[in-house]
């Protein structure tokens, strides 16, 4: 028999559907950011809606981010990035755009919400597992899990050091 649109839409997302008037969303992508000194996880508290922090020993549903490339295709290096936490409601933000504190009280992307990636090692433009990072503000502070992990998450650093270069890994 006939294979069903809604078959193909739900199987094979990278298949363009438009003539048929069906419209693919990919799935979101998940991201999970391990400190490299401490191997402490970044989290949301909560799941959303209060403090970031970066004192988890295992990651779970509260250490779990969609991250929202903003300028949409693969992620790569220099690519603006927004971060959903698990609630589905909240947005991680740098207070103030940058230079203070970090958290995930947003409930919508705006200029504080806005990161760039920064791949900091492993091959190639594109972000993939097992690759370092650094997330930069609008203000061009870095975010630093302070003390190497186990800790507060900021972004008031004007340089990549350790404390501001994370593990990527895509749960």
């Amino acid at each position: 028999g006939a294979v069903s649109r809604d078959f193909l839409a739900t199987f094979r997302p990278g298949l363009d559907l438009t003539p048929w008037g069906i419209t693919v969303t990919p799935p979101p992508r998940r991201i999970q950011l391990q400190t490299l000194q401490n191997h402490t996880w970044v989290v949301a508290e909560n799941a959303g809606g209060g403090a970031v922090n970066a004192n988890r020993t295992i990651p779970s549903i509260w250490e779990t981010f969609e991250v929202i490339d903003l300028n949409g295709g693969q992620l790569l290096t220099g690519d603006p990035v927004a971060l959903r936490t698990f609630d589905g409601v909240h947005y991680v933000q740098a207070a103030g755009g940058g230079g203070s504190s970090v958290n995930a009280i947003a409930t919508a992307v705006g200029p504080w919400e806005v990161f760039t990636i920064l791949k900091q090692t492993g091959p190639g433009a594109q972000i993939i597992e097992g690759d370092t990072i650094a997330l930069r503000a609008g203000s061009g502070h870095y975010v630093v899990a302070e003390n190497g992990g186990g800790s507060v998450v900021n972004a008031n650093r004007v340089a990549i050091g350790p404390w501001e270069t994370f593990a990527v890994h895509f749960p």
